[in-house]
């Protein structure tokens, strides 16, 4: 169950058109593109390497001349960063997905199931059976370490689904997600999607790192994925068409059918039901599980389920998801769309039993924990909490007067949060009353409202909107769009359509005008009052990696009021210790969301590498703020120390390559069992450094620990007993064990690098002790 963004174009429909006639010729064809495509990879990995090691050999004929080499350090640590960027790209292994496990003791009855049909199906063995939130049912399979590791496969079943849906519609969906995994296109199906990951991957992961390098680089990649995510995509359409064939064949075509409308209009059900009643006050109140066994409980309106019909049948997902259109598939499969009967017995309820109420809440804890929801309050910090906390008080003063004693736009705000807060139902009848007195925020949002109701009515609501107020009028032209498409009514629907182009188009332009700042756009200085600009100056100065900000306004021709604001951050960088891309991202959003507060209309832009800084930094009174030139304090070895441990593994790289060469050419006379003494701990403390700046946990940050004390303690024991001059790095590599670990404790953390510090020096001592004898 892959999903995939693609533009429509001409090419992409000649792909479609080839792989439903030919598919097994298109899945060679693509399979031949992800060879060709890892092939490239591993050229480009040799090309690093063969440049390090004519680097290497020039470098020493350079110096044996009376050369300074060390002025091409920067190129040979430059060529080892790049090449560990691909190597961890090119071995990547996607995350597991998350779901509560479902095992024989838990269900042995559908686990029975699975198997028979994978059985049928013939397909390899699956790995887990996972619980999750999701409306529906989904394959995935896990390549692990590159395109030459162990697969591993898991079927997702949402408990929604289960909720929903009979047995025989369940056996159609799990022979549709089991037959994904067929000897004749499940490891293709791996293959394809680990070929996408290691790209998209190394794509982005060249994007975040500032060098001249890495752009080149960046470039030359880009021109593969392109065509690729072509290609993918119309393998992946048409497999989940052969999915679909197997399904029926198995389970009978109206069946499946049943199973994919039903699906569908429970996904619909769901929206409409947590748009309606639900609102971020009662966060607890989405848990999808509980929801949805409330919703099934409920008694179905035929005319809803109708309109339900007609509107998962017009979703038009032809070039937005793997998945072909659900009147298609229908089609495909020789069968009449029709509203599914009432499930007298579900398939949660006869395969789950008695274990159906604990399930629900295990899946519902692991949603409020885990949902992309749940992790965006969480990775928040306490933001969207306060914003629910103020607006919870400030409605509860606009709740203090009447309704029918308040001004507009305390109505206005009124309605907002508590639709925001309560769900639409609950501001309904404030709409109304904003209605009353022919505002067009209070027309458009009580029809909308009224429409996802079922109520009619709601078509005059918003076109009065329209007729008062264009604008926001067409705010609500989606909903009375839908509406018409699930009444049949297309041709109506046509009209609102337009309005929804034509406002698109306006605001798009508008976008492009005032939400945007390009080099060769006039600007002027700013107006605001010096306390807001003291303001602004004294929230960037809580952000350490800021070095400067101009704030300017944009001039724009024929504008009867003021240009937009805009806020152009320059941060720090240097060649190690810099701002990241990422964490430009990050920091960008952080000071936007900060300096709304304070101006509401600027925009926060990033000046680093723009063209027009130059333009901005000359106008008269535009810079806003500079960092103060500062002393380094403890919080900076933390914060780069990460960077530490990268460089850290750059220079451990030539050290070990050095230390094999000379382990080859020891002299016959030397003890030759020193060698796997001095090379088997090097080669554990590069795997701990490389596998602990692949990731960011407690584990992994320990780990990079371990290896910068472990080869410190390795150098120490060398210059203790050879005298090597590589002592001299240490105080650089003792940078890299300033960087926290995570959220470990800090005692075990300690432990762990001095025992590996002890050991690093330990056996360098006992290795010279054997190589001397």
């Amino acid at each position: 169950m892959t999903t995939l963004r693609e533009p429509t174009d001409a090419k992409l429909d000649r792909l479609l058109a080839f792989a439903r006639a030919h598919p097994a010729a298109y899945e060679r064809r693509v399979l031949l593109f992800a060879f060709l495509g890892y092939a490239y990879l591993v050229g480009i990995l040799l090309l690093i390497v063969a440049l390090m090691v004519g680097l290497a050999v020039f470098l020493f004929g350079w110096a044996d001349a009376g050369h300074p080499a060390a002025l091409f350090t920067g190129v040979w640590i430059a060529l080892i960063t790049l090449g560990f960027t691909v190597l961890n790209a090119f071995t990547f292994t996607a995350p597991a997905p998350k779901g509560v496990l479902l095992d024989r003791v838990d269900s042995p009855e559908l686990i029975s199931l699975i198997e028979e049909l994978r059985l049928q199906l013939h397909t390899a063995a699956i790995d887990e059976v996972l619980l999750t939130w999701e409306p529906g049912a989904a394959c995935q399979q896990r390549v692990r370490f590159g395109p030459f590791g162990p697969t591993r496969r898991y079927l997702l079943l949402g408990l929604p689904a289960l909720i929903a849906a009979t047995p025989v519609e369940l056996r159609a969906i799990l022979a549709h997600e089991i037959g994904h995994l067929s000897t004749t296109n499940g490891r293709a199906t791996a293959w394809v999607n680990g070929v996408r990951e290691t790209w998209l991957r190394l794509l982005l992961a060249l994007h975040e790192k500032r060098s001249l390098t890495t752009d080149l680089f960046a470039r030359i990649f880009g021109w593969y994925m392109s065509p690729f995510q072509r290609y993918s995509f119309a393998l992946a359409r048409q497999q989940e068409t052969s999915a679909d064939q197997a399904a029926a064949e198995i389970c009978g075509a109206p069946n499946l059918a049943d199973a994919l409308v039903r699906l569908a209009m429970l996904g619909r059900a769901i929206g409409r039901d947590v748009g309606l009643t639900v609102g971020m006050a009662s966060f607890e109140g989405l848990a999808p599980a509980a929801r949805t066994r409330e919703l099934m409980r409920s008694q179905q309106d035929l005319a809803v389920s109708r309109r339900d019909l007609n509107a998962v049948l017009a979703d038009d997902l032809d070039m937005d998801d793997a998945h072909p259109p659900l009147g298609a598939r229908l089609a495909s499969l020789g069968t009449e769309p029709r509203v599914p009967a009432p499930a007298t017995t579900t398939a949660a309820g006869l395969y789950l039993g008695r274990r159906l109420d604990e399930l629900c809440a295990r899946v519902d804890e692991l949603w409020r924990a885990e949902s992309p929801l749940a992790k965006l309050v969480a990775n928040s910090g306490t933001t969207i909490r306060q914003e629910i906390a103020t607006a919870t008080e400030e409605l509860a003063r606009l709740e203090t007067s009447a309704i029918a004693q308040s001004n507009i736009e305390d109505l206005r705000r009124r309605a907002k949060l508590t639709e925001w807060l309560r769900g639409a139902n609950a501001a309904l009848p404030i709409y109304d009353a904003l209605a009353a007195r022919d505002d067009p925020a209070g027309l458009a949002g009580a029809g909308r409202i009224r429409l996802a109701t079922g109520d009619s009515s709601g078509l005059d609501l918003i076109d009065r909107a329209i007729a008062l107020d264009r604008s926001t009028g067409a705010l609500a032209a989606s909903e009375a769009r839908d509406f018409l498409v699930a009444e049949g009514r297309t041709e109506d629907a046509a009209k609102y359509g337009e309005i929804l182009r034509e406002e698109g188009a306006e605001a798009a332009a508008t976008y492009a005008v005032r939400a945007q700042i390009r080099s060769d756009d006039e600007i002027a200085a700013h107006d605001l009052a010096p306390d807001v600009v003291a303001a602004i100056a004294e929230t960037l100065s809580r952000v350490k990696p800021v070095a400067r900000a101009y704030l300017v306004r944009k001039v724009i021709p024929e504008s009867p009021g003021p240009g937009p604001l805009f806020l152009a951050l320059v941060y720090r960088t240097s060649w190690f210790i810099g701002t990241d891309q990422a964490d430009a991202n990050t920091l960008t959003a952080r000071i936007s969301e900060a300096i709304t507060h304070l101006v509401p209309d600027v925009t926060v832009v990033v000046a680093n590498g723009w063209a027009g800084t130059k333009k901005v930094e000359e106008l008269a009174g535009a810079i806003v703020y500079r960092a103060a030139p500062t002393s380094w304090s403890r919080s900076v070895l933390p914060i780069w120390g990460r960077r530490a441990q990268t460089l850290v593994l750059v220079l451990a790289v030539p050290y070990v390559l050095m230390y094999g060469y000379l382990v080859m050419n020891l002299e016959p006379q030397l003890n030759k069992v020193a060698a796997p003494i001095v090379m088997a701990p090097l080669v554990v403390i590069l795997v701990l450094l490389y596998w602990g700046r692949r990731a960011d946990d407690a584990r992994r940050r320990i780990a990079a620990l371990a290896g910068v004390a472990g080869l410190i303690g390795m150098l120490t024991g060398a210059f203790i007993t050879e005298g090597e001059w590589t002592f001299a790095l240490i105080p650089l590599l003792a940078l890299g064990l300033f960087r926290p670990p995570a959220n470990a404790p800090r005692v075990r953390a300690a432990l762990i690098v001095g025992v590996a510090l002890l050991s690093g020096l330990g056996l360098r001592l006992f290795a010279h002790v054997v190589l001397v004898g």
